[in-house]
């Protein structure tokens, strides 16, 4: 529902969906997270993969709604600057073929 009202106000360019393929080692981080911050009932990894059962849920409609030729798929498993680097891979030509200044 969301998406549908950004649509009549956004020309949705691009979509960057950050995936982690291997959920196993996606919830240790999350895991050592929760313990640091004495969260002890969020490191559990019953309550990890309901969240991310949530997550999924509510993030796979969205993604549907667009057309697939708009949507990159990046791994969000690996050091912040290597993530944010592929992130950059796929938005900079979208902001170079559409900002262009004279």
């Amino acid at each position: 529902a969301q998406a549908q009202l950004l649509a009549k106000h956004l020309n949705v360019l691009s979509i960057v969906h950050l995936a982690c393929p291997d959920k196993k080692r996606m919830f240790e981080p999350l895991r050592k997270r929760a313990l640091k911050e004495n969260r002890i009932d969020d490191a559990k990894e019953e309550v990890i993969r309901q969240r991310w059962a949530v997550y999924e849920a509510e993030t796979y409609p969205v993604l549907e709604f667009y057309p697939s030729t708009i949507i990159s798929e990046v791994n969000a498993m690996g050091s912040p600057a290597r993530v944010l680097q592929h992130i950059l891979e796929v938005v900079v030509p979208v902001q170079e073929s559409h900002f262009r200044t004279p």
